[in-house]
């Protein structure tokens, strides 16, 4: 028997030896419903970040960010048309998700969209070119 506790502890161990930035909450991360999965990906200069909401509408999903850290909350996800007890099995999350996560520094937040198209939502967030180092000639006297 496992112990859901230890791991618990072992991912966040592998996603702070694995990501380039770290993922705020990760070690809190349980494989359920509760949690709101994402893909994390560069695209053409852009970091995106994708998650799957089946059947929210856009008005039920939050976007903020802040000192480098962005929060999506979504849901909940309601079907009216079925009632509760008419259900042999439910697998699609109806509650409210959340996640949030820390952007690494080379990202403009202030030129972040989101559009959500078939059930995705997808954030993008133009990365920002390095500067050259820049050399400073010393004078003598």
């Amino acid at each position: 028997m496992t112990n859901p506790e230890l791991i618990r502890q072992m991912r966040a161990m592998m996603d702070r030896a694995f990501f380039p930035w770290n993922l705020i909450a990760s070690s809190d991360y349980t494989a359920s419903v509760e949690n709101l999965p994402l893909d994390v990906y560069n695209d053409n200069g852009n970091l995106v970040i994708k998650a799957a909401l089946p059947g929210l509408k856009p008005e039920n999903v939050n976007i903020a960010i802040t000192n480098g850290v962005v929060d999506i909350h979504a849901g909940p996800a309601v079907d009216k048309d079925v009632r509760e007890t008419d259900y042999y099995l439910r697998e699609y999350a109806t509650q409210a998700w959340h996640r949030s996560l820390r952007l690494p520094e080379n990202v403009n937040e202030d030129l972040a969209t989101a559009s959500y198209s078939n059930g995705f939502l997808t954030l993008s967030i133009p990365r920002v070119q390095a500067s050259a180092p820049r050399t400073i000639e010393v004078k003598v006297g």
